[in-house]
């Protein structure tokens, strides 16, 4: 017999997929999880059989999704790490954190749910810790964020924020307020 060939996806089946994806983030972030998948399917404008071989379970949807912002994610952490200035660096990565997950209602739950937890997503949750380990750590380290604090903490501080949507920013200034070693001066505003 001879070699095994792979072949590559069809430039449409790479589209729909895509498409599928895209739309499921934004039906994700305005309905959360629960809504249906026919509605992802209508809004990427293909049919659910074509959902279904892309995403055999609405899980592995969600997963697609969840990786998609964890990419988004990890983005915004690479942005602040180019930042010269630690606490500057800091701050922007709390913001940016905070804004993805008022925009992402889905994203926001599957980061409270378990869903992080799964082995398909383990190398995801590690991206989003080293990250906010590094971001941190170089704050800590310049002396303008809180020696007590640990990333577990920043992930539990920006979903409070972020849950007050409308008055998100105000919580988050409130919250890098707090996180400031006593007598400190502020963070940038």
């Amino acid at each position: 017999m001879g070699a095994s060939t792979t072949r590559r996806p069809r430039a449409d089946a790479l589209r729909n997929r895509q498409r599928l994806i895209d739309a499921a983030v934004a039906v994700f972030a305005e309905q959360g999880l629960d809504v249906a998948v026919a509605e992802v399917a209508r809004r990427a404008e293909v049919g659910t059989a074509t959902l279904f071989r892309n995403f055999p379970t609405k899980d592995d949807l969600i997963y697609a999704v969840i990786e998609a912002r964890v990419t988004e994610l990890l983005e915004v952490g690479k942005r602040a790490m180019e930042i010269e200035d630690p606490g500057e660096a800091f701050e922007q990565f709390l913001i940016g954190v905070c804004e993805l997950q008022v925009r992402d209602r889905g994203f926001f739950e599957a980061i409270h749910s378990r869903l992080i937890d799964e082995p398909g997503l383990m190398q995801c949750k590690k991206g989003m810790i080293g990250i906010a380990e590094q971001i941190l750590a170089r704050a800590q380290e310049s002396g303008v964020v809180r020696a007590d604090v640990g990333p577990e903490d920043l992930g539990f501080l920006i979903s409070a924020a972020a849950g007050r949507e409308g008055q998100h920013e105000r919580y988050l200034r409130i919250l890098l307020d707090g996180l400031r070693p006593v007598g400190a001066s502020a963070l940038p505003a």
